[in-house]
């Protein structure tokens, strides 16, 4: 698969093919698969003079991972790969 020109966007879709060639200025590439789930529940009680506390805590994260999307077949090696793997980067920090 060869694609040229100027922009090009990619918005929640596959593309299956053994080689794909990209030659674009802009290439926007958006995940609808990922998602990312955050929780924490906490109480806390304490009491003054001879002190008195307590405390519990709770945290709970979900997330879908680029090896659970790509089933681990991206290339690092070319331009692509690379794409993805940095977009994946950015989101994730």
């Amino acid at each position: 698969m060869k694609i040229k020109g100027q922009d090009f966007s990619i918005k929640g879709g596959n593309i299956l093919c053994n080689d794909v060639n990209i030659n674009v200025a802009n290439l926007h590439l958006e995940s609808l698969q990922d998602k990312e789930k955050s929780r924490h529940n906490g109480f806390n009680v304490s009491a003054g003079s001879s002190s008195v506390g307590a405390g519990v805590e709770y945290g709970k994260s979900l997330g879908s991972d680029l090896d659970k999307m790509t089933g681990g077949k991206y290339d690092l090696e070319n331009r692509l790969g690379q794409v993805f793997y940095n977009s994946y980067i950015k989101f994730k920090t």
